[in-house]
């Protein structure tokens, strides 16, 4: 959910071309650690392997069951490529939830990047496969600037404050309307249904994340169906 305090952050930081803004912005998150943790796992790196290593001993275990199939659906732990490559075969057919996806029909108000071409950029300049915090942050700028240019005054606080109450505008991760409830100042966002899978021969990612449900948001496409754990495929 967006609420106003998350919008403050985005209204003080500066805005780049959209291209500048993909190769120098979020690079910089991850520079000095290559592995991403810091980034992907706010608790820091060893709160992350402790993660890791318990979500590892039970998918081992439903990997062995032979009994009904069953669906791993993971939260936090499977949210990030980083996570997933770290099980390794473990990691084929782990379900999660997506606040943001490549495949998003939306694209940034502010900037004009469609979803796809946001994830492609952050490939390009980075050298990593797309994750879903990418979208999520776009989507700040979008709701933040939207609000600044709806106060008809940037820097007049209560203005701007006035525009957010009403703020309607579409972002990265989908329409932001903070008119629709349920609560004042709060507008929520869609998640959508995925899952991980291994990535056929050849793909230059050694996992693919799918779309599997769009029970919340039906412009969202559906790219696969959603697989039991322990099913052969």
């Amino acid at each position: 959910m967006y609420v106003k305090s998350l919008l403050a952050l985005a209204l003080t930081a500066s805005m780049a071309a959209p291209l500048a803004w993909a190769q120098s912005n979020l690079p910089s998150a991850e520079r000095g650690n290559k592995s991403g943790d810091n980034v992907e796992h706010p608790l820091g790196k060893k709160q992350s392997d402790m993660r890791k290593e318990g979500l590892r001993k039970l998918l081992k275990g439903e990997a062995q069951s032979k009994g009904d199939n069953k669906v791993v659906q993971v939260a936090k732990a499977g949210l990030f490529p980083s996570s997933i490559e770290a099980l390794g075969s473990l990691g084929d057919k782990v379900a999660s939830g997506c606040y943001w996806h490549r495949d998003f029909p939306y694209g940034s108000s502010l900037t004009g990047v469609s979803s796809k071409a946001l994830a492609d950029g952050y490939e390009k300049a980075v050298g990593k496969q797309w994750n879903q915090q990418l979208g999520a942050t776009m989507s700040l700028f979008d709701a933040g600037f939207a609000a600044l240019k709806a106060s008809g005054t940037p820097t007049d606080r209560a203005a701007v404050a006035k525009a957010l109450s009403t703020l309607k505008t579409v972002t990265s991760v989908g329409p932001v309307d903070f008119t629709s409830g349920p609560f004042p100042n709060v507008s929520p966002s869609s998640i959508v249904g995925t899952q991980w899978l291994k990535a056929k021969a050849g793909s230059k990612y050694k996992f693919d994340y799918v779309i599997t449900e769009n029970a919340n948001d039906r412009k969202i496409p559906v790219a696969a169906k959603l697989l039991a754990y322990n099913s052969s495929r």
